[in-house]
């Protein structure tokens, strides 16, 4: 994946994905006119779409189908996906009218284990455990009732334990997601340690917060970080 940062937004692209993620220092009221500034730098826009991280900001229904309209009418490039750290503020749109994905699956002690990828727009629930052998990819979002493995690539969204088992776990083999979610415990991007990005990671519940351990077979008291 590719890198490109300028001023308060970053682009990261790679031949399939272009996801933008807005820093806090861009006025709410300007939104629009700076994301269509930076969309004017992507040469070539993927056809599924652009993901839009808004980080922090906290924005009603109304206003994030504003801006998304805004950036579509005034860029010409199709938002596949639009989020905070706190909603995604397009899930239900994405889901409708992206195609469902088509992945070679089955189940076992609820566990899923799906041979794909997952890619923007597309959503994975499932009650139990999954198991993806292949990439999350950016504006993609997996929710699990217990834990989340990626052996692939982690880019995009996590979220495990919504059943509230405080045992679940997201492990992946190259850890790098817009966000990982265990419970009410959360962590984006930009909270995670740049030595732990791209690596094998598993990110599990330790005293009220979430922990981030480097590889899956070490000590606790090994190469970890907390968050509280």
């Amino acid at each position: 994946m590719y890198h490109r940062s300028g001023g308060n937004i970053t682009i990261e692209e790679n031949k399939n994905e272009c996801v933008m993620r807005v820093g806090e220092k861009v006025p709410k009221r300007s939104l629009g006119a700076s994301i269509c500034a930076r969309i004017a730098e992507v040469k070539n826009a993927p056809q599924a779409g652009i993901a839009i991280d808004l980080g922090e900001r906290a924005l009603s229904s109304e206003e994030a189908e504003k801006l998304k309209k805004y950036i579509e009418d005034h860029c010409g490039v199709k938002v596949a996906h639009l989020y905070s750290n706190t909603a995604d503020l397009s899930r239900k749109s994405a889901s409708a009218e992206f195609a469902p994905l088509q992945a070679d699956c089955f189940e076992t002690k609820q566990t899923l284990y799906m041979r794909s990828n997952v890619r923007c727009g597309q959503v994975v629930e499932y009650g139990g455990s999954v198991v993806l052998i292949g990439n999350l990819n950016a504006g993609g979002v997996i929710e699990a009732g217990h834990s989340v493995v990626v052996l692939g690539e982690l880019l995009g969204v996590a979220n495990a334990g919504l059943s509230k088992d405080p045992n679940s776990f997201i492990y992946a083999g190259s850890f790098a997601p817009v966000k990982v979610r265990i419970d009410q415990h959360s962590l984006t991007r930009s909270q995670i340690p740049e030595k732990l990005i791209g690596g094998n990671v598993i990110c599990s519940l330790h005293q009220g917060g979430l922990m981030l351990k480097e590889h899956f077979d070490e000590s606790l008291s090994k190469g970890c970080v907390s968050f509280g």
